[in-house]
């Protein structure tokens, strides 16, 4: 009796990266959008004969304990020397820095950009006018398109590559090159994963709808988006702030979408059980905001922005060391840049199901009004939850905690 393949039974343990799709020897798998929005392996029972090669391919379900338990990786504040590079950076402009140095030595980097329809996409770059357009962050699910196969191209091709991405991105994709195609263990030495603190990614659907809401509200065309533009609030202001501009060059602001994305409310449902929240990194180099600087470094801290950098490996280590002399660098330490996401996924709201039966059955202009305010009152109790887990980190007492709660 044949038994049709199940790639994963929960929703939790898919991130959508689409290497079971890849390496499918047959092509039965294609990543097909849920009514969220989120994409997901659909196989074609007709054709697969079950040789389970889409499923020893999923890093996601097949995450192994680091080796290095308890590794603690090299960790920097960092700051572009060129203060106009941070202004157009969504912190302190490491990622220019760390693509600068692969670019000038005949490689492409990996980003995420806004094309022509304000579609996130994950796409590469050969020349510094490229990589541009991926400064900034994009808080949503990239489309990854034809990314990792891009990637291996390069890589067979003796090319330098950058990848940067989501953390489950990046496992995924050092998975899809080492584990899954060993004819490229000879040219890993040649890819640099960058990953950042991820806060978790909600579906392109709910950045279109809050577009369209916006432009019919406005009776405009947006053609741009700069998510957390600092340059009028600063840095430490931006966290909430989007700036769209029209055909016009008119620039509207708006707080909306990064209220909904900051809140929880519909991220991808993997993302609420993360096992990437961790210090033991499968990328070579973290990048991410370094929240917190001016109370550990008050005076290396200015609101233009500092990065934080976690150099979580020797291949990290390499392009770091030949990139360091372009940063004004201070080291630090776990206790200092301590975040949520380096220790445990965002929080599930448990008004989420109320929140996408609202988006489903009434769209998008009601749950902006209801759900896009203020909401102080569920807010301020995520902060102070989050305020008491950091102090107890720092303090080492949060694996007590834990056990006394569960008493």
């Amino acid at each position: 009796m044949k038994i049709d393949m199940i790639i994963f039974k929960n929703k939790k343990d898919c991130c959508g990266c689409g290497v079971c799709a890849l390496s499918c020897p047959l092509g039965c798998i294609r990543m097909v959008k849920d009514d969220e929005g989120f994409s997901y392996p659909e196989i074609d029972h007709n054709i697969c004969n079950d040789c389970g090669i889409c499923k020893a391919s999923c890093d996601f379900q097949n995450v192994k304990p680091s080796a290095e338990k308890d590794r603690t990786p090299l960790i920097y504040a960092a700051k572009h020397k060129n203060d106009d590079v941070r202004m157009e950076s969504s912190s302190g402009g490491a990622f220019t820095v760390l693509s600068d140095w692969i670019l000038q030595n005949g490689g492409v980097v990996f980003g995420v950009k806004f094309d022509e329809n304000l579609t996130a996409l994950t796409a590469y770059a050969a020349d510094t006018a490229g990589r541009d357009e991926f400064r900034g962050s994009k808080y949503m699910q990239s489309e990854l398109a034809n990314s990792f196969y891009e990637v291996k191209e390069f890589l067979n091709a003796g090319r330098l590559v950058m990848f940067s991405g989501t953390p489950c991105q990046t496992a995924a994709l050092k998975h899809y090159c080492k584990d899954v195609d060993t004819r490229n263990l000879r040219n890993l030495r040649n890819l640099y994963l960058c990953d950042f603190i991820c806060h978790g990614v909600p579906p392109q659907k709910l950045f279109k709808d809050y577009l369209e809401y916006l432009e019919a509200k406005k009776n405009v065309k947006f053609i741009s988006c700069k998510m957390r533009d600092k340059k009028i609030d600063g840095w430490k202001c931006s966290t909430q702030t989007d700036t769209l501009t029209t055909a016009e060059g008119k620039e509207i602001r708006t707080h909306i979408y990064m209220k909904l994305f900051i809140d929880n409310f519909m991220l991808r449902p993997c993302c609420y059980y993360c096992k990437h929240t961790t210090y033991e990194r499968t990328s070579d180099l973290t990048i991410a905001d370094f929240w917190g600087i001016e109370k550990c470094m008050p005076d290396f801290f200015d609101d233009k922005g500092v990065s934080l950098i976690l150099v979580n490996s020797e291949q990290g280590k390499r392009l770091f060391d030949e990139t360091k002399n372009d940063f004004d660098l201070r080291l630090s330490n776990k206790n200092d840049c301590s975040q949520k996401q380096l220790y445990e996924p965002s929080d599930l709201p448990p008004e989420r199901e109320d929140f996408l039966r609202d988006y489903q059955t009434k769209g998008f202009e009601y749950i902006a009004k209801k759900y896009g305010g203020n909401n102080l009152g569920y807010k301020c109790k995520i902060k102070i939850k989050n305020i008491v887990k950091i102090v107890l980190i720092k303090l080492g007492l949060l694996d007590f905690a834990k056990s006394v709660l569960k008493r």
